[in-house]
C-alpha cells in the first residue's frame, strides 16, 4: 500500500493479553542470507533484544511473506490456539502476505530509536493511549515532507507477540498497524518498550519514508 509524502500514520492496539506461551519460530527453512538480511544493527546504549526483534520478525514478513505464513504465522496461531479459517482478519493476513512482493528490509535510526523510547517511557509513565504530541515530537521530520508512522500497542508480552498482533490487526477495519508494518514507502523504523502505568506495557513503533 503506498502513501504520499507526509502522510501521517497513526495506530494504537489494545491486546487482550492472550498469547502463544513459550512458542519459538522454527527458521530453519529460511536462507541464510534472508535471515541475516532481516536482522538490525544493535545500538546497544539505547535499543535492548526485543526491541530489535520487533523490527527483525516484521523484516521476515517484508522479505518473504510466504514464508513467513508457513513457518511463523500458522505455527504460532496452533500454538495459541486460534487457527479459525472464518476469522475474517486472519485469512485477509494471509491474503495479503500471499500476494505481498519481496520488500526491502526496514533497517534502525539511532534517531528513531532514542524518540521511540522517550515517547514510550513518559506516555507509559503518564498512562497515555495513543500519539499525544506527534507533531510536536516528528515536527522537523515531517513538516520535510518525509512519510512518518506510528504504531503503539499495549500488554504484549513479547516481541513476537507485539508483530502478530498488529499484523492480524483485529478490530481495525483500515488495518493501519499491517499496512505500516508492510509498507514499500517506509525504509526505517525503530521500536521501543516501557512499562505502562494502565495497560502493562507499551510498545511504541516509530516509521519514517525517504
Amino acid at each position: 500500500m503506498k502513501f504520499s509524502v507526509g502522510t501521517l500514520l497513526l495506530f494504537i492496539s489494545l491486546s487482550s493479553g492472550v498469547f502463544a506461551q513459550g512458542f519459538r519460530p522454527d527458521l530453519r527453512s529460511w536462507n541464510a542470507v534472508t535471515l541475516l538480511k532481516a536482522k538490525v544493527s544493535s545500538f546497544s546504549l539505547v535499543s535492548t533484544k526485543p526491541e530489535r526483534d520487533v523490527i527483525y520478525y516484521s523484516n521476515l514478513a517484508r522479505l518473504d511473506g510466504k514464508l513467513f505464513i508457513k513457518t511463523i504465522l500458522m505455527p504460532y496461531l496452533e500454538a495459541k490456539g486460534d487457527t479459525n479459517p472464518n476469522d475474517p482478519y486472519i485469512s485477509s493476513l494471509i491474503a495479503d502476505l500471499n500476494r505481498l512482493p519481496r520488500l526491502k528490509p526496514l533497517r534502525s535510526s539511532p534517531l528513531l530509536t532514542k524518540m521511540a523510547k522517550d515517547y514510550a517511557i513518559s506516555s507509559g509513565k503518564a498512562g497515555i493511549i495513543g500519539h499525544s504530541n506527534f507533531d510536536q515530537r516528528f515536527s522537523s521530520l515531517y513538516r520535510s515532507g518525509r512519510t512518518v508512522g506510528e504504531n503503539c500497542s499495549y500488554r504484549q508480552e513479547n516481541a513476537l507477540d507485539a508483530v502478530i498482533e498488529l499484523l492480524i490487526d483485529d478490530g481495525q477495519e483500515d488495518l493501519g498497524h499491517r499496512h505500516n508494518i508492510l509498507s514499500p514507502v517506509f525504509t526505517r523504523a525503530a521500536v521501543s518498550v516501557a512499562p505502562h502505568r494502565d495497560y502493562d506495557n507499551v510498545w511504541v513503533m516509530e516509521f519514517i519514508g525517504q
